[in-house]
C-alpha cells in the first residue's frame, strides 16, 4: 500500500486498483471531463458505498484535497446486486463448450436460468437503458439484498445444516440426495 500511495502522490498509477483509479480520476479532473459513475459489480452487500469509502480513504492518504473534493462532487457509486446461481459444472460441460465454441476450456462455468441484477438508479450522468434487458433499476438495493440473504441464502444454509445433522458433507452430495429422497416418508 505504501508503494501505491507514493506512486499516486507522484501522479503514477501504482499497482493496485485504488491507485490506478486515482490516476484515471486525476486525469479526468485535469481534462475537465465532468462527472462519472463508477459502477461496482462486486457481489458484496453495500458494494457501492464500500467502494466509495475505500477510494476516498485512499485519496485521503495522498493529502490531495482538490482531488478528494472533485471525486466527492463528480462521481457516484451506486450499489448493485446480482443473483445468479452457478453450480459446479457437470462432467459434460467442457465438451459442450468445445463443440459450441471450438475452445478447449479447462475451467468451464455453467449457471441456472435464474438471474436477477439490481442497480440503484444513482447515476450522475446518462446511463444505458439496462431495464430493457431485465435489470431492475431501483432507488435502493437494500430490500433486494435483504430478500436474498434472508430467503435464498438462509434456505441454502438450512439445507446444509440439515445435511450436517445426518453426517452429509458437500463431497457426498449425490448420496445425500438419494438419502433424503429415500427418507421422505419417514420424516
Amino acid at each position: 500500500m505504501a508503494a501505491d500511495v507514493a506512486a499516486a502522490r507522484q501522479g503514477k498509477p501504482g499497482a493496485r486498483f485504488y491507485a490506478a483509479l486515482t490516476a484515471i480520476l486525476r486525469e479526468r479532473m485535469r481534462r475537465s471531463r465532468g462527472k462519472v459513475t463508477l459502477l461496482n459489480c462486486d457481489n458484496l452487500r453495500h458494494n457501492g458505498e464500500r467502494f466509495r469509502g475505500g477510494l476516498l480513504q485512499f485519496i485521503a492518504l495522498l493529502n490531495d484535497s482538490r482531488l478528494h473534493d472533485w471525486v466527492v462532487a463528480n462521481t457516484s457509486t451506486p450499489n448493485a446486486m446480482v443473483d445468479r446461481i452457478t453450480p459446479r459444472p457437470t462432467s459434460d460441460v467442457a465438451e459442450r463448450v468445445k463443440r459450441a465454441t471450438g475452445w478447449d476450456d479447462a475451467a468451464p462455468v455453467m449457471s441456472e436460468s435464474f438471474i436477477q441484477w439490481v442497480i440503484e438508479d444513482d447515476f450522475c450522468n446518462s446511463r444505458p437503458a439496462w431495464e430493457r434487458v431485465g435489470v431492475d433499476m431501483v432507488e435502493s438495493v437494500n430490500p433486494y439484498e435483504e430478500a436474498k440473504i434472508r430467503i435464498l441464502n438462509a434456505s441454502h444454509s438450512g439445507i446444509a445444516w440439515a445435511g450436517t445433522l445426518v453426517a452429509i458433507s458437500p463431497s457426498t452430495k449425490a448420496r445425500a440426495i438419494r438419502r433424503f429422497t429415500a427418507s421422505r416418508g419417514t420424516m
